[in-house]
């Protein structure tokens, strides 16, 4: 291996694909000398026969004869043959028939009495005696029958059968009617399938599919197979032509047989006969096999197909004889004892002639058939066959050969207790057939795609499949495979390369022919008698020269092909060199290049843009180009006469220098023009790129998006940058709009990545919130089934799953992963819930039971809310009794709503009220609204508002209706008696003129309104009104009002002249004068308001003194207590001014209503207008709002306060891993029911009143402590405030957290206080209690007791806290076994109070559940399993005991398992046990070592674990395949890796787990004893240490002393 590695790090460099193709050569070498190997010890143990030639012999019969068939029982041989009876007319048997003994490969001559048979003889001269041309035509033996046929006329389906029965080999004659039963054999082992209308492909080139492998038509005058899909051409890879060649693709008939890596076909063309042939699909390549059209064999194990004269394999070998004989038939096939060979029979009746081809799975190949006219084997496998005569004669030439197809096969017994007779023949055989697969694969080197991921597949098969192939004795086969397997994987990807490249070469000389044809032809076909044509053909040719020299360091590339275009060019470059150097002897031979430079001289000065120089430029480099040619051809050849030559380049050089000139022309004009050109075209691209910014900002709708339009304009900024060089001003510009680019991207971005981050988190809080749902409704169901059909089915669940699917959309894995986790999570949680009620709950869902004890299961949830008590709120712990008061004054200031429960709803307001409120105010600015369908809407989709559907919609509407028949009615008096009054005073205190011109402008602007009814030309008379009405300085006067103050007066004015006044207001003032009428006071009223020296407003308060008094002293006017004010303006100015009486009511009942509140009264609810609009417009101005913010400031309290106290993390929250298992449930529950007993009570009337008592769990690390306390917690209600031991540590000795030194043990500290505070329904769990010093934890041995007081400190506040009573329990659990492997000590007070139990030991006779728990947790980790126990555990157990009791009883498995499942669960449990064993003693050692005193040990401490936590992880690694050996190496492996953090102690612990598992070497056992006796002596020396001196004298001293003892010991013997 080693040495693979270093040929494979050798080969990186070059020749890759080579040096791979070398290895792979070189394995196969080494296979094939093992299979040799092999082969020759196979053969020595089993006998192997060998098909091979023994002798000639000659059978001689008395006439001349044509033989036909012979046939063997045990040595008895009858011959049959054919003589020519002419006119003899009495046929004897021994005509036709002779019989022979076969010994010592002699055929001796016998008489006929084996076939003698009266009957038989009867029949025989009766079938002459009819059928005078009868013939013999062959013998047919089945197994109990012999079949003697005979043709019985010209036509070789004309026959007749004589059947013998075979018995004890002699025959017994039976019929002459048994024709019917010698009935052909199949001849095609497979179905052809033939193809129908789906498989056509139309086109212009139209063609049949076959399995869209391979493609083919037999129009446009021949079969054509293709290997694409492609009806463009009708081109294809195989092609021959047919007869008709104006068929259509549906005139000819398609077969096939997909055969694996080939496919058989059959083609009928129109009016033809049936074509067969063979396509493989891996090399690509058609065969045309015409037996194929008469039989199809398949060779054994899938190897191939055989056909009468021939064979094809599936690696793509196939071999066709020469074989002139056609017509063959399939007659049967032999199989050979060992397995390794197989005879084929074929048969052709019209001559007698048996083909024989025999078949090696081995060597994959078919020896030459044998052909012959007749042929029998003996019982010994001895084949004698006839050689094939076409004339009579005496002497029949017989040959006789050895063969494996003896009829029985002779065991070898001496081999008996050989490995290779073990194994069998027929696997060593089925072995080596496909090792030699893998030979036939490597041959092929790169002939087709895939072919070393094949061999790669069949190695891999191989070892896997043949377990016996790592032997010795079976020459160690698996090494060769594994190396050809990792060179074959590594020559994947590099054959895929070679591949490209050789593609990559093809295309190259595919382009160089056709441009040195193209060069070839245009040279040909030059006139040369220009001397521009003649250099352009000499320039291209040796441009082509180049091109073809260069493909020269192309790979893969065939040399011999460039080698003949560079010879063909070399020629074709020497002939018109030597043309051009005549033209150029000419005179005017460079005129034309004279002219050219003239042509381009001329043009330089009609050049305007740069643009046009850039044509002149190339011009000029094309001449300078077409002149440097020449010198070139005039210095490569050879001119004798060197004047000529001189003049020559004289005449050039001339040119050259008006070129130059021409040249320099140029470029004085470009240089002018382009500053010029450069200022228009800088500004339009910069224009562009502007609008391209723009464009692409706005395509940007991702952040890839963003970076790849970034990309895009950058290098447009480039580009421009590039163009602009040389201009200084254009640069600093660019690197401007560069940085504006960059900022306006990265924006972009920014925003972009904003948005994805929002849109991710608020898809994942609505994946949160359905989850919470899907997680109350799975916990409702009865059954697994309902569960299991909610999680499949159900919308809920749909929904989260495409949340998961456009999370990942959007990028965010990880969000996606949490909410898929966390489905899979609900649905093991409610499985785990329904069947803890099914086993654990007793009495219902609130009662569950462990062990002997029933518990009450508290089912309320944990949360923080806030109640009140005594006009204080307090925070409160639901289900706990934690109280903590809020001291935030923002909330006191809500005081008035605190019982206000909803924002659409109070005392004083009801919330139909307030939905009609809306109602009405939406109508003045939506007159066209549907009121149903607006409080239909509001109550279904406003939540807050509380609205009950068919209630206080009912409710609502009724309110609704009644308000706009009110306002309708009321008119102008829907505005307020309050706003009227002020106006009105306020009207009459204004100047005449200034009313006046108010009126005029009120009625003009009145009139335009009636004509334009939209128009709002008026708003300048509010504005005017509301001026002056704050100008007026009146106590009369309210601000708030002025608005619907100059509405009133604009409508009063524009409808009338004079005030309207309400029908209760002219009630009251009537009856108030009816009154002073009726006590004479009348003058007395009369004199007070007519007093001159009383203003306008002392005279208002004067009469409404009066009023109030009166109403006080009548009851029956009260009602119109509200129209006093309006009655005050009556009295004082209704003598002076005019008013207009309205008489309506301002006010219905209603008794219809569904609701409850307060203002519905016996069913009847009073609507006065004035009251309602007021009293709603004030609600929503300010008691909403108020709803609004303290409802806010609430769950800001509520937040902070929760995110203080952590009340997430009380919740205990159950591993979904968790197993329940035997252990836990026969056990743990009623030890810890035990306790818990004591300490919360149980459920009943025998219940203790006086609590105490405390729990401590201790084992090793990994036995599930915390697992198993969270899962009782959540079992019962309980709320686990769990302390994690090393955060608080050592140091530590107190619970108050102002003395904790790490904000760390502060908090734990808060939370231990904290379960103090709630009390109730609270499991304390205080962890690696280890890390915790004894002080500290005897702070919590008043728990234990009966008093259960304990002091503490919350919020800076020293409490005594009395758990007596409460549902409040106390755990601890540690690890006694510390990493120093020493025992920590826990407090013996604490530990006398506390029950104790060892999770990681056996507890009591309880073993055999100890060693089922860790098999128990574990089976969720194995993939092979989790189907076993996805039901329940049952099978899971009764596969154990059945493994462990070694029961041969059949196993009654619940579950719907194939047999091949069960014999993987039963071997993945097999070899789960013995880890589990391992794991066990590997505990138990480290229990003890870590249970004993230093000072009496005699090893080193041993500190590998073995727990849950182990076993599972070694669990989820077990496969059914693996060994003992590999199972031996997953245990050390995995404790190699837990090793490593024991330093110095690694090598000491794994000895000693090798111990344990006895599993030591003779080399590592001396080891250990070293390490022991070191240990010892170290440890008798106080482990003093080697550094110490008086430790090293102490140590010599004790050397001496054992050489002393040694002495005297042989001085005794």
């Amino acid at each position: 291996m080693a040495e693979l590695e270093n040929q494979h790090i050798e080969s990186l460099d070059s020749n890759t694909y080579e040096i791979i193709q070398k290895r792979l050569q070189s394995q196969k070498g080494d296979l094939i000398q093992r299979l040799n190997a092999l082969n020759d010890d196979r053969k020595d143990v089993f006998t192997s026969v060998d098909l091979k030639l023994i002798a000639n012999q000659r059978i001689t019969t008395e006439n001349n004869c044509t033989a036909r068939g012979i046939i063997a029982f045990d040595t008895t041989c009858i011959f049959a043959y054919n003589v020519h009876f002419g006119l003899k007319t009495d046929i004897q048997l021994s005509d036709v028939f002779s019989i022979y003994r076969f010994e010592d490969n002699q055929f001796l001559p016998q008489p006929l009495d084996f076939i003698y048979d009266e009957n038989f003889i009867s029949d025989y001269k009766n079938l002459y005696k009819y059928y005078r041309d009868s013939i013999f035509s062959r013998f047919k033996k089945t197994e109990n029958y012999l079949y003697m046929v005979f043709q019985t006329s010209k036509n070789a389906d004309n026959l007749k059968a004589f059947k013998w029965l075979i018995k004890d080999n002699q025959l017994i004659y039976q019929d002459d009617r048994s024709i019917h039963e010698v009935v052909k054999s199949p001849q095609f082992e497979f179905n052809w399938v033939k193809t129908n209308l789906e498989n056509r492909r139309l086109g212009v080139h139209p063609h049949i599919s076959i399995q869209d492998k391979v493609f083919i038509e037999a129009v446009g005058g021949d079969i054509t197979f293709k290997i694409e899909d492609n009806t463009d051409n009708g081109q294809g890879i195989y092609s021959e032509p047919v007869k008709n060649i104006d068929q259509q693709l549906d005139d000819a008939d398609y077969f096939y047989a997909d055969l694996g890596n080939f496919i058989a076909i059959r083609i009928k063309p129109y009016q033809e006969d049936f074509r067969a042939f063979i396509f493989n699909n891996r090399t690509k390549q058609v065969i045309n096999v015409p037996a194929l059209n008469e039989t199809g064999i398949l060779l054994p194990d899938g190897q191939g197909i055989l056909f009468s004269n021939g064979y094809y394999l599936q690696n793509g070998d196939y071999k066709i004889f020469d074989n002139s004989v056609q017509n063959l038939e399939f007659v049967r096939t032999i199989p050979s004892h060992n397995g390794e060979d197989y005879l084929y029979l074929f048969y052709q009746a019209e001559n007698n002639i048996y083909s024989l081809m025999s078949y090696n799975i081995i060597k994959q190949q078919v020896e030459t058939p044998i052909v012959c006219s007749g042929f029998t084997l003996f019982n010994d496998g001895k084949l004698i066959y006839f050689r094939s005569e076409n004339e009579a004669v005496r002497h029949h030439v017989v040959q006789i050969w050895e063969t494996p197809y003896a009829a029985t096969l002779i065991e070898n017994k001496e081999q008996k207790e050989n490995h290779l007779y073990k194994i069998g023949n027929k696997d060593i055989v089925k072995a080596m057939a496909e090792c030699q697969e893998i030979i036939h694969l490597i041959d092929k080197e790169d002939s087709y795609e895939g072919l070393y991921g094949d061999i790669a597949k069949k190695a891999n098969d191989i070892i896997d499949a043949y377990f016996w192939i790592r032997t010795k004795e079976t020459k160690n086969l698996d090494e060769p495979l594994e190396q050809i397997r990792s060179i074959a994987n590594t020559a994947i990807d590099e054959f895929e390369k070679v591949q490209e490249q050789r593609k990559r070469a093809t295309g190259l000389l595919t382009d160089l022919k056709a441009k040195v044809d193209r060069q070839l032809f245009n040279v040909k076909n030059a006139k040369g008698d220009t001397l521009e044509g003649l250099v352009h053909l000499l320039a291209e040719n040796r441009k082509l020269l180049g091109e073809v020299i260069s493909a020269r360091q192309t790979k893969y590339v065939d040399l011999t092909i460039l080698d003949s275009y560079q010879e063909q060019l070399g020629k074709t470059n020497e002939s018109l060199s030597d043309k051009t150097i005549a033209f150029l002897l000419q005179e005017q031979a460079l005129v034309p290049y004279e002219q050219k430079v003239i042509d381009q001289k001329a043009k330089v000065n009609e050049v305007v843009k740069v643009i046009d120089a850039n044509v002149i430029d190339e011009n000029c480099k094309a001449i300078s180009g077409e002149l440097e040619l020449l010198i070139d051809i005039l210095n490569s050849l050879k001119i004798e006469d060197t004047t000529q030559a001189t003049k020559i380049i004289e005449k050039i050089s001339v040119i050259f220098a008006s070129l130059n000139e021409v040249r320099s022309q140029l470029k004085r004009k470009i240089d002018s023009l382009r500053t010029n050109e450069s200022i228009a075209e800088f500004h339009a691209q910069l224009t562009l790129l502007d609008q391209s910014i723009i464009n692409f900002l706005e395509l940007s709708n991702s952040p890839e998006k963003c970076d790849e339009y970034h990309s895009k304009v950058s290098v447009q900024v480039e580009e421009l940058e590039s163009k602009f060089a040389d201009f200084d001003d254009f640069i600093l510009k660019i690197a401007d709009k560069r940085e504006e680019v960059s900022k306006a991207f990265d924006t972009r971005k920014t925003q972009l990545v904003e948005q994805i981050n929002r849109r991710t988190s608020s898809l994942e809080q609505i994946g949160l919130r359905i989850l919470k749902n899907i997680e109350n409704k799975s916990s409702s169901f009865k059954t697994k089934e309902e569960i299991l059909a909610f999680f499949s089915t159900d919308l809920m669940v749909d929904k989260v799953r495409q949340l998961v699917i456009e999370l990942k959309d959007l990028g965010d894995v990880s969000k996606a992963e949490n909410l898929e986790n966390s489905v899979k999570t609900s649905q093991e949680d409610a499985l785990r819930t329904l069947r803890d009620k099914q086993d654990l709950f007793a009495d219902g869902e609130n009662v569950i039971s462990l062990g002997t004890h029933k518990f009450l299961v508290n089912k309320q949830p944990l949360d923080l809310t806030i109640i009140r008590r005594n006009d204080i709120l307090y925070y409160h712990l639901t289900g706990t009794s934690f109280t903590y008061p809020i001291t935030n004054d923002k909330i006191y200031a809500y005081k008035e709503i605190w019982n206000q429960d909803i924002i659409s709803e109070n005392n004083t307001v009801y919330r139909a009220e307030y939905l009609a409120y809306q109602i009405v105010k939406e109508l003045q600015t939506n007159p066209a609204l549907d009121i149903n369908e607006a409080i239909k809407f509001r109550t279904e989709q406003n939540y807050s508002e509380g609205y009950l559907k068919g209630v206080h919609d009912f409710d609502g509407l009724e309110i609704t209706q009644a308000l706009l028949k009110l306002k309708a009615e009321l008119g102008i008096l829907t505005y307020a008696p309050e706003t009227r009054v002020s106006a009105q005073v306020f009207w009459y205190k204004l100047e005449t003129e200034v009313r006046d011109t108010l009126l005029k402008s009120i009625n003009s602007a009145a009139a335009v309104q009636k004509v334009f009814p939209n128009s709002a030309n008026y708003q300048y008379i509010l504005n005017q009104l509301e001026e002056l009405y704050v100008q007026w300085e009146s106590p009369l006067r309210e601000l708030s009002l002025k608005k619907d103050i100059a509405k009133y007066l604009y409508e009063e004015f524009s409808t009338g002249v004079f005030f309207t006044k309400a029908e209760q207001a002219s009630q009251l003032k009537k009856q108030f004068v009816s009154f002073l009428q009726q006590k004479n006071a009348s003058v007395t009223f009369e004199n007070d308001i007519n007093d001159t020296t009383l203003s306008t407003l002392d005279t208002f308060y004067l009469i409404q003194n009066w009023l109030y008094s009166y109403i006080d002293n009548e009851p029956k006017v009260a009602m119109y207590k509200k129209y006093i004010d309006e009655t005050c303006c009556l009295l004082l100015f209704e003598k002076q001014y005019n008013y207009t009486l309205k008489e309506n009511n301002d006010t219905v009942v209603l008794s219809n209503l569904k609701g409850n509140h307060a203002l519905i009264v016996k069913d009847t609810y009073t609507l006065d207008y004035h009251e309602y609009m007021h009293k709603l417009e004030v609600f929503e101005t300010e008691s909403v709002p108020m709803f609004t913010d303290f409802i806010s400031t609430k769950d800001m309290l509520l937040s902070e306060y929760k995110k203080s106290l952590k009340v997430n993390e009380l919740k205990p929250r159950v591993l979904t891993s968790f197993v329940r298992n035997k252990l836990i449930n026969e056990v743990y529950f009623p030890l810890i029911g035990n306790n818990l007993a004591k300490q919360i009570g149980v459920y009943g009337d025998n219940k203790r009143t006086a609590r105490m008592g405390m729990l401590l769990l201790v084992s090793p690390p990994g036995y599930g402590k915390t697992t198993l306390m969270e899962y009782l917690a959540n079992a019962l209600g309980l709320h686990f405030v769990k302390i994690n031991g090393p955060t608080i540590g050592h140091s530590i000795t107190s619970i108050d957290p102002t003395e904790a030194k790490t904000s760390g043990a502060r908090e734990e500290l808060k939370k231990i206080n904290l379960s103090f505070e709630m009390a109730d329904n609270v499991m304390l769990y205080l962890d690696d209690i280890q890390h915790c010093s004894s002080e500290f934890l005897q702070k919590f041995i008043s728990l234990a007791d009966g008093q259960r007081k304990m002091d503490g400190i919350f919020e800076g506040e020293s409490k005594t806290y009395d758990l007596r009573g409460k549902r409040f329990c106390i755990i601890m659990a540690g690890n006694p076994y510390t990493e120093s492997g020493e025992k920590f000590q826990i407090p013996d007070m604490l530990a006398n109070r506390a029950d104790t139990y060892n999770l990681g030991d056996v507890i009591g006779s309880t073993e055999h559940l100890f060693k089922l728990s860790l098999l128990e947790n574990a089976i969720a980790e194995n993939t092979y399993l989790q189907k076993l126990s996805s039901n329940s555990l049952d099978d899971f157990y009764k596969l154990i005991n059945h493994i462990e009791t070694k029961s041969e009883e059949a196993l009654a498995l619940e579950g719907n398992f194939s047999n091949q499942e069960i014999e993987e669960f039963t071997a993945v449990l097999k070899k789960s046990i013995t880890v589990r064993d391992i794991v066990l003693k590997v505990n138990q050692q480290y229990i003890l070592s870590a249970s004993m005193d230093n000072a009496y040990r005699t090893e080193p401490a041993f500190k590998l674990q073995g727990s849950y936590r182990d076993m599972n992880k070694m669990m989820s690694r077990i496969v059914p395949l693996m060994n003992d050996s590999e199972i031996d190496e997953l245990i050390l492996t995995h404790y190699e890796n837990e090793s490593q953090t024991l330093t110095s102690d690694t090598e000491a612990n794994l000895l000693k787990l090798k111990e344990l598992a006895n599993r030591l070497t003779d080399v590592e056992r001396q080891r250990w004893e070293d390490i022991k006796d070191i240990f010892i002596k170290q440890n008798k020396l106080g482990m003093a240490g080697k550094d110490n001196q008086v430790a090293q004298v102490l140590g010599q001293l004790m050397d001496f002393n054992q050489n002393l003892e040694s002495i005297a010991k042989a001085i005794k013997k």
